[in-house]
Formats: C-alpha cells, sequence, structure tokens
C-alpha cells in the first residue's frame, strides 16, 4: 500500500473555533512510495440533519364481498376496518456553507509526491451566523473537514475530522434578556358541587437571561383561597429540543430533559405563602441556534403547585430562560469568555463544549440531574 497514513489535524488543541474565525490546522501525509494523483483536495462542511421514526397507520376496508353480504342482511353497521402499521422515517437537512479547494495540484493534469513524509496547511474562513456545534436526541448541527487525494486511476483516499463551532452570545445585548418576568395563573376547584375560592401562583424573576453555572434567583407567591390544600410546591429546570421534519411530511417532535428539581413546601387551605430561593443554571454545553430552522433548544423554569385531592388537577407556571456566554452586567472577562477576533480559535471554555458521541471524549460530561440542592429557601406568609 502507497499510502501508509493520511490525517487531519487542527491548530485549535480543542478542535473548536468561533463562527467567523479561520479554521487552521494541516493535512499529514505520509507515503511507502511515489504516489501520482490529481491533487490533494480539502472540503469544510457544516450542516444540520434531524431523524426519527413514526408509525403510520392505513385503515383498509373489508373486501366488496363482505361488504355486499353485509347489505344484503340489512347491517346498518359499518364494515370494520382493518388497520395496518407502517413505520415512516421523518428527515430534514440543512447545510449552512461547503467550501472546497486544491491543497496541491487541480482536477486538469497529475502530479507526483515523492515517497516519505508531507504536510500541507489549510485556512477557511467560516461564517459569521452559525448555529454551535450540537448533539441532542433526533438530531443534530455538526462540521467537519475532509481531505481527498484525488486519483485519476484508483479509488479516492480521504480524511475526515469533526471540529466544533461557538456562536456567542452576550446577554448584555438582548433587551428582553435583561428584564424582570413575572407569569401568574389560577384556577377554581370544583369537588362533588362543592365550589371554592381560586388558587393563585405567581412567578418572578429579576432577569431571563443566564449562563453557565449562575444562579437564577425566584420568586413564588401561592395565594391559596380554595378548599384543597397545596401539598407541596416543585420547582423544575427543563431543557426542551424541538425538531423540525419535512420528508417525506412536514412533522415535528420534542424531547424533555429534567436538568434540576427541587421542592420549596405546600401551603395550607386558606393559606398563603412567598417562597424566595434561587436555581444554578447547570454547566451544560451552550446551545445558540438561531440560525438553524430545523432545530431549537429552549430552556423552561417550572412551578408546579401540587394539589392532595384526586379531583383537583395540580396548577402550573413556567418562564422561558436565555442561555448566554457573557452574563448580564460582565465585560465577559468575569466568565472567560472574550469577544472573538477574526482568526481566534477557542483553546478554552468556561462551560463545555459539544460533544460528538463517535469521537473519543472526556467521559466527565454527563446529563446527570440535581435533586432538591441546598440553596436555601425563604418562605414568609
Amino acid at each position: 500500500m502507497s499510502v501508509r497514513s493520511f490525517e487531519i489535524q487542527f491548530d485549535s488543541p480543542t478542535n473548536t473555533y468561533y463562527a467567523g474565525s479561520r479554521v487552521t490546522g494541516r493535512v499529514y501525509l505520509k507515503l511507502d512510495k511515489n504516489i501520482k494523483i490529481r491533487g490533494l483536495m480539502v472540503k469544510c462542511v457544516g450542516f444540520a440533519h434531524v431523524s426519527w421514526e413514526e408509525k403510520v397507520s392505513q385503515g383498509h376496508e373489508k373486501e366488496k364481498e363482505e361488504e355486499e353480504e353485509e347489505k344484503k342482511k340489512g347491517d346498518e353497521e359499518e364494515g370494520e376496518r382493518k388497520e395496518r402499521v407502517t413505520m415512516e422515517i421523518c428527515s430534514a437537512d440543512e447545510e449552512y456553507f461547503s467550501k472546497t479547494y486544491y491543497l496541491i495540484g487541480s482536477n486538469s493534469s497529475d502530479i507526483t509526491i515523492p515517497a516519505g513524509k508531507h504536510s500541507y496547511i489549510f485556512s477557511v474562513e467560516l461564517p459569521k451566523n452559525l448555529p454551535t456545534s450540537f448533539e441532542g436526541k433526533y438530531g443534530h448541527v455538526r462540521y467537519f473537514m475532509n481531505a481527498t487525494l484525488n486519483s485519476p486511476r484508483k479509488l479516492n483516499e480521504q480524511a475526515s475530522s469533526l471540529f466544533q463551532v461557538l456562536s456567542p452570545l452576550d446577554l448584555n445585548k438582548l433587551t428582553t434578556a435583561k428584564a424582570p418576568e413575572k407569569r401568574e395563573t389560577s384556577k377554581n376547584y370544583c369537588c362533588l358541587w362543592c365550589k371554592s375560592g381560586p388558587l393563585t401562583l405567581v412567578l418572578w424573576v429579576p432577569q431571563t437571561g443566564f449562563v453557565a453555572d449562575e444562579e437564577i434567583p425566584l420568586t413564588v407567591e401561592v395565594d391559596n383561597a380554595s378548599n384543597v390544600k397545596v401539598e407541596d410546591v416543585e420547582v423544575i429546570l427543563n431543557k426542551v429540543e424541538n425538531y423540525t421534519a419535512y420528508s417525506p411530511k412536514v412533522s415535528k417532535k420534542s424531547f424533555k430533559e429534567l436538568l434540576k428539581y427541587r421542592t420549596l413546601g405546600g401551603v395550607e387551605v386558606n393559606g398563603s405563602k412567598t417562597f424566595t430561593t434561587a436555581v444554578r443554571f447547570p454547566t451544560v454545553p451552550f446551545i445558540n441556534l438561531k440560525s438553524c430552522t430545523v432545530i431549537n433548544v429552549n430552556f423552561y423554569l417550572q412551578v408546579t403547585a401540587l394539589a392532595s385531592r384526586a379531583c383537583a388537577t395540580n396548577l402550573s407556571e413556567n418562564i422561558k430562560l436565555t442561555m448566554g456566554t457573557v452574563a448580564i452586567g460582565s465585560s465577559g472577562k468575569k466568565n472567560n469568555f472574550s469577544t472573538p477576533t477574526p482568526n481566534s480559535d477557542v483553546h478554552s471554555a468556561p462551560y463545555p463544549l459539544p460533544l460528538y458521541p463517535n469521537l473519543k471524549i472526556n467521559s466527565s460530561y454527563s446529563k446527570g440531574i440535581s435533586v432538591n440542592e441546598t440553596t436555601p429557601i425563604i418562605v414568609s406568609d
């Protein structure tokens, strides 16, 4: 075999680059003997892909003979339908950029590369508005570099390597992220003809934008004018992944992941309480999929008043949160995150990077659930 080794190495030690920066590195080639090729070509691609299976049911009426026989008997009932269930793959693809060029040679004539070790520098500028790399339940956003030894007479030799892209989000530039948010909901219970007053739930946060590992201050007011006891008030931080497929038809699918959970305490009948606490935003990979149309990810802080009676449903309300890379009131240095320059790569990050499952990765990345963390709860009647 003429080609002993053929690989791609990026200059960034984390294989991670900012959107709008340059992806740089080298293609390494080791040959046992001379080879004749058209050229060495590299291709840089960014894309999103979603897919899942759905059950499809097709109804079929009974055979005509059976229907005619039923009519003769004067049977007024409709003919039973036989149902056949098949599986259908729903999918969608979206490409953000694709750049191809030759490092050496061309497609017009042959060149000879002598035996030995060789390295070739590549440099590709990324578009500015790219979604971050993402690995989800039903889809992903990925970026890769592919190198090809274009041979006129033999199968092409290829080498590929994935890299990651980060699109920073400064929360100070988002008016909605800096503004406080208040949500209120209420309901009246009616069990066995006995109607009561309302149960009211009010949530308040001073802002809706947060960075990884930042505390989310939360105030919860529960006014229980009903005749149903609130056994407990639970707080949940959820991450919701939403996917859209366009083939063979428009279809949507969601996946919810519980990130944080805690309880605040109960509220007696005709009682009221105000809970003041904080939930720490988990250290999860940063996600900015604003420029992706087939995947979006949202974070929700959900508060639920758990009713004690079986005939009474729980009362729930939520607030949508925005995850950023620069905290509100920070210049960026506090979060170890600076504004990228056109030629900057990511040598370190203050939060876990999105990881590709088919690569050898650090096992420290996990999707653990933190239950009843020890942040103090202040309760006032």
